[in-house]
Formats: structure tokens, sequence, C-alpha cells
């Protein structure tokens, strides 16, 4: 018998323990807020988006901002405030950096934030409070179609790709000459889930005759949105089916904001 020798595969389970203790921790857990994505609609003038917060607990969190996507269509400024407090300014948005972090204090309770957005119509921004010990696990992405008619029957039909998170979603529709004609509200896509919607049925505000569309997305953990757009004619029954172009995306990964 040999001693004071040990196998290669003791020596790799070593080396292994001591690179797990020697890592930092990294929590990616559902989010206190969010991720919701918020795009700029008004022409010249700020959009205001006001949304509840629900906290556990008081206590110091974190919220996390992503100006944009892989693509661009950051936000040129604005402001975000929490229970009345300005946390983000100009200054952060018309920053470098296309991800930041800012410490704010939830009550616990309820609790609001407002978000104003200046800058080209189409910009976005993703929104997400989160833990102090926590990590943005995050996807952002836009998809286009260059051109449809909302007559006859057109329907627009959504698919979250993620097996682990729901995916906020905002529709703009624009006119042949790229004028944003027409905005759905805030839809939330559950994981793994479809949505199947008339256009007429998507809008929340203006109208809709022909044109673009342009569908953001946001949510916790990997998983794009895919989509198609259909229309049926009446007199055969027949369907025409054009899928959605991904036209910019982005993919926050919580080991990754660690180590690079």
């Amino acid at each position: 018998m040999r001693h004071g020798t040990s196998s290669p595969r003791v020596a790799l389970r070593a080396v292994a323990a001591l690179l797990f203790i020697a890592c930092p921790a990294f929590a990616a857990a559902e989010p206190v807020f969010g991720p919701t994505v918020y795009t700029k609609t008004a022409s010249g003038s700020p959009d205001l988006y006001t949304d509840p917060i629900a906290s556990a607990s008081a206590g110091r969190r974190f919220l996390w901002v992503q100006n944009g996507d892989d693509d661009g269509g950051r936000v040129a400024g604005g402001s975000i405030t929490v229970n009345g407090a300005t946390v983000v300014g100009d200054a952060e948005l018309q920053g470098p950096r296309e991800l930041f972090v800012k410490p704010i204090t939830l009550q616990a309770g309820a609790n609001s934030i407002s978000v104003t957005l200046s800058g080209d119509t189409g910009s976005l921004l993703t929104v997400l409070i989160l833990g102090p010990k926590e990590r943005p696990f995050l996807t952002v992405g836009r998809l286009l179609l260059p051109y449809a008619s909302a007559s006859p029957n057109l329907q627009v039909e959504l698919k979250n790709g993620s097996h682990g998170g729901a995916r906020s979603v905002r529709v703009h529709l624009y006119d042949a000459a790229g004028a944003l004609v027409a905005t759905s509200g805030r839809i939330v896509i559950d994981r793994k889930a479809s949505l199947s919607e008339a256009v007429s049925d998507l809008i929340a505000n203006g109208s809709f005759t022909a044109g673009s569309i342009e569908v953001f997305y946001a949510g916790h953990g990997r998983g794009r949105v895919f989509g198609q757009v259909a229309t049926t004619n009446g007199a055969t029954g027949i369907a025409s089916i054009v899928p959605l172009q991904h036209a910019g995306s982005r993919v926050r990964d919580p080991f990754r904001l660690l180590n690079d």
C-alpha cells in the first residue's frame, strides 16, 4: 500500500472545492419589481409611467436600469423616482453605461415608482428592483415586422420562449412614413405561454391602418419572445402568416456580471 499520494480524481475534487469557496456567491432570485420595459411613445413631450411596488418588508434594495439593448435604442434622458424621491436623472441616462444600479429604500407594503422618458420614439428602458446580494438575470429585446395592413383580420401572435419567467411586452404600431400612430398597454405573457390578439384589441392608444409593428419585451432569466402576424382571407378562409424579425436583444447573466 502506498502512502502520501492521492489519485488525480481526488486532487481535482479538492481544487474544485477551493474554487467554489473562492468564487463570490451570486443570486438570481425573482425581482422585487420587474423586469418592466418602458418605451418612448410621445413625440416631443416626455412619457410618464407610474407603477405600484409591493415589498414584503422594509429595507435597502437596489434599482437596476438597462438603457436600450444590443442594437441601441437608448433613451436620451428622463428620471426615475421611488416613493417620490428621485433616484435616476439625466446624468445617469446620458452616461456611457447602458446598465447601472442605484440603492433605494422601500417601505413594507405599498410603494410606487415613476419613470419619465425623453428621446427618440421607440427607445426603451428596462427597470427591476433586487435585494442587496442579488444580480440581474435579465433578457430584453425587440421584434419587428416591416409592413402589415390592419385589414382584414390582422392578428399578432407571440410566444414566450422562457421556461423560467414571464415577459413584460409593449407593442408599437407605425404608419408607412414611420410615425408612431398606436400603442398597446403593458402585456404580461407567463413563462412558456402564448398570446394571440387582433391588432384592434391590442391597441390602447391611437389607431392603425397600415405600416410596421415593433414589439418590445423584458423578463427575468434567459429566453426570447418569438412572434408572427396572421391574416385570414374572409372568402377562402386561408391564413397568411409572416414571422416577426428579431431587431435587437440583450441578456444580462449574473455570473458574467461578476466576472466581466
